[in-house]
């Protein structure tokens, strides 16, 4: 059994958190099959308080000042950065549209070693607080459609799963920072202006300077609680939509239950006497609604850190002489890799047929491309020509940088694809086993022709079962 140290550190809109990890890693691949790594126990050694997320101007993350955290952090928990095997480093909410949010994913990434580090768009901050929440493993043994809500400093994050499958997001302008006042005015001194225009439409002008009464915050709180129920049953209307941030509800189904996850429910679990935003008080609306009482709402376990809380890692060598690549591309680090079963095809199907249902489950999987598509479930017999429609659909297939299979097929399909896609890069890999919430690093080819592959699986807080099943493959 291999023991490494993982980190997990999430940098939102208006707190950051960290925390520390020894991950038990254990081979239980049969004798002579491909290596198949289980986390197989974890142990939370340190977590830090949440700090507020530093800035150095309202658009601009302060790099040196998270570095400095990330170090000050380390010293508490007795290690050094060399003692860290892997990590993952989320950057959420407002912060990942800083103007500098890619410089700090790069100086991060630097330091990090075999890190995840990625800025999350509204639709995978969603789903990663739901699987950090647990509301995706609440959808699996329920087998009921569960939304969880993960409200924080600036956004909403909607995220519905369904038997655990994740089926739809969205996400609102709606968070604890929408309205600040202070403490001994009560005097409003800061309002978000999608915030403001909503309120403009309702005819709830709220100038700076306002006193907040008890009244008043009352009769603020109680229709972003209503905009909020009416995302959830897809029933937005006008108004609404101004807070929208991207695309509307897309989910297929009504949802049954409700677990809000985030800072602002957080906020319920903390003894404060006075509050100075509107993260408590939405909180109360939204736990007291009977709408959301009728869908069994409830507030995560450790609300506030709803979120990865490292990676396993595995490095894997893969033969260069059965797979194709393009090497002047290589090295690529920290690609999403997205699960695709053919289970139920044959591949006599049209490339046309194969096409739109690959096309679906991109649709559906949300993640932000480039990114590795896993095509499992092949059939037994693979004969040239099923080779060829599958390489026609996949070359037709947009978003997609690496392409890799357990079956023994990367060379042929490589070289079938590049006939289709002239010039493009192409990295076809074989004999792995990927799943969902893997990242992926590809080398450059050794002088031995060996291709180096590490993948990193995310580790999420609470996940028993996914602990048990294990989360490297």
């Amino acid at each position: 059994m291999d023991e490494i140290i993982s980190v997990g550190l999430d940098i939102g809109s208006s707190t950051t958190k960290l925390v520390i990890s020894r991950l038990y890693l254990e081979n239980v691949a049969r004798f002579g099959g491909m290596p198949r790594v289980q986390v197989v126990q974890r142990t939370v050694f340190h977590q830090s308080r949440m700090f507020q997320t530093p800035l150095r101007t309202p658009d601009e993350v302060d790099i040196p000042a998270i570095q400095e955290l990330l170090a000050a952090e380390y010293a508490v928990a007795g290690i050094v950065p060399t003692d860290v095997g892997s990590g993952a480093v989320i950057i959420t909410g407002e912060t990942a549209t800083r103007t500098n949010a890619k410089a700090v994913v790069a100086s991060l990434a630097e330091r990090a070693g075999a890190f995840v580090v990625a800025t999350a768009g509204p639709d995978l901050e969603g789903i990663l607080a739901g699987r950090g929440a647990r509301a995706a493993q609440w959808s699996e043994d329920t087998r009921r459609t569960v939304v969880n809500v993960d409200i924080g400093g600036g956004t909403a994050n909607l995220a519905v799963f369904t038997n655990g499958v994740v089926v739809g997001t969205c996400t609102l302008h709606i968070g604890g920072k929408m309205l600040i006042w202070d403490e001994t005015t009560q005097r409003v001194t800061r309002i978000a202006e999608p915030f403001q225009r909503y309120l403009d439409r309702l005819g709830l002008p709220v100038p700076l300077g306002t006193e907040l009464t008890d009244a008043l915050l009352h009769e603020l709180t109680a229709p972003v609680r209503d905009t909020l129920i009416r995302c959830i049953r897809k029933q937005m209307n006008d108004t609404d939509r101004l807070l929208l941030l991207g695309h509307e509800p897309n989910w297929p189904d009504d949802v049954q239950d409700v677990m809000l996850s985030g800072g602002v429910p957080a906020s319920l679990e903390e003894q404060v006497l006075a509050f100075t935003d509107f993260g408590r008080p939405l909180a109360e609306a939204l736990v007291t609604a009977p709408e959301l009482l009728a869908k069994n709402v409830r507030v995560a376990e450790n609300a506030g850190r709803a979120t990865v809380i490292g990676a396993g890692v595995q490095s894997i060598e893969v033969s260069g002489a059965t797979v194709y690549l393009t090497p002047e591309e290589l090295p690529l680090k920290n690609i999403p890799v997205l699960p695709c079963s053919l289970a139920g095809f044959t591949l006599e199907e049209s490339e046309e047929q194969l096409l739109t249902y690959l096309e679906s489950v991109v649709s559906n999987a949300l993640l932000p491309a480039p990114w590795a598509l896993y095509v499992s479930d092949l059939p037994a017999r693979m004969s040239f020509a099923k080779i060829t429609r599958l390489a026609g659909a996949l070359a037709s297939l947009s978003g997609w940088e690496v392409i890799a299979m357990e079956e023994d097929l990367g060379l042929v399909l490589g070289q079938s694809i590049a006939a289709l896609r002239t010039g493009q890069t192409l990295i076809c890999l074989d004999q792995v086993e990927l799943g969902h919430g893997d990242y992926i690093d590809v080398g450059a080819p050794l002088e031995s022709g060996v291709v180096p592959l590490v993948v990193k699986t995310l580790v999420f807080p609470s996940e028993t079962q996914r602990e048990e099943r294990g989360v490297l493959r």
